[in-house]
């Protein structure tokens, strides 16, 4: 049986931001994508499977599913102070810092947390994770999208729910009923992508540094992404594995980007894998 999960707001520097909170043991953060999809819920299959085993914090980034602070955020670097002044709050530091895990923005925001502070966590899991530019591979266009398209790049299912609500909402705009469509449904949307952009607009979705850095990231790390990913190619995963000493790389031929939501019960199973080898690695 799945561990409950609680959602309520948590007090931050920046404001009250959204935290969904479940389960007992060591501390594991999930960093959301530019979806927001743990406001959603949409998510709420994979944290429960992993708060059976774990004690999970889910918090919502500033501008996403009513979280206040944007304003106080301009770029990468004001996020990563957010996210450690969380910990903070948390209590998740020195003995007790956290495994991450990441999905897309949520990866890249990880991976600058993980070397540029290092000892700030256990684990590192980045999951069809930007912040690196390969000109040859390049990240798709997230904003100004039709959502079936977004879809289309982002599922590999076309009826998983959430994909399927897109392909509604995108048809319900070519046959020019887009002002039927409840503003309340695109509100969480439209807020996701603005607060996407204060971090991803320029240069868009990645750091240039962020290659020379990752030699510092100093505890293991296990990459993950779907072959079927169109919107951040899996060859920006295979770099980060390159580039992260030790680091364990996963391409799933048959997943997209947004691994979480479709194969929910197989990641859990690798990230609790993964963590608890890291624990050994420790031990020993």
């Amino acid at each position: 049986m799945s561990a409950a999960l609680t959602t309520g707001p948590f007090e931050t520097a920046v404001g009250a931001v959204t935290m969904t909170t479940g389960g007992q043991g060591d501390a594991v953060v999930y960093l959301h994508s530019s979806g927001g999809e743990t406001g959603a819920d949409s998510v709420a299959p994979f944290l429960e499977l992993l708060a059976e085993r774990y004690e999970v914090f889910a918090p919502m980034f500033p501008g996403f599913a009513g979280s206040e602070g944007l304003d106080e955020i301009d770029d990468m670097e004001d996020a990563v102070y957010h996210c450690l002044d969380v910990f903070g709050r948390l209590g998740l530091t020195e003995e007790r810092a956290p495994h991450i895990v990441g999905l897309s923005l949520g990866g890249w925001m990880a991976a600058e947390i993980a070397w540029r502070y290092p000892h700030s966590l256990r684990s590192l899991s980045l999951v069809s994770a930007p912040g690196i530019y390969l000109p040859e591979h390049p990240m798709g266009e997230l904003f100004g999208r039709k959502f079936d398209e977004l879809a289309e790049e982002t599922f590999a299912d076309q009826s998983h729910p959430v994909a399927a609500m897109m392909h509604q909402m995108a048809s319900l705009s070519l046959a020019g009923a887009g002002a039927d469509i409840p503003f309340d449904l695109l509100r969480p949307f439209f807020e996701s992508m603005a607060a996407a952009a204060k971090i991803g607009w320029n240069p868009y979705f990645h750091n240039p540094k962020l290659p020379k850095r990752l030699g510092r990231v100093a505890v293991p790390t296990l990459v993950i992404a779907g072959r079927l990913d169109r919107l951040v190619p899996c060859e920006t995963s295979e770099a980060y594995a390159r580039l992260i000493p030790g680091a364990q790389l996963e391409i799933w031929d048959d997943a997209s980007h947004m691994v979480p939501l479709e194969q929910a019960g197989r990641l859990a199973t690798l990230v609790a894998d993964h963590i608890e080898h890291a624990k050994a690695s420790v031990a020993s």
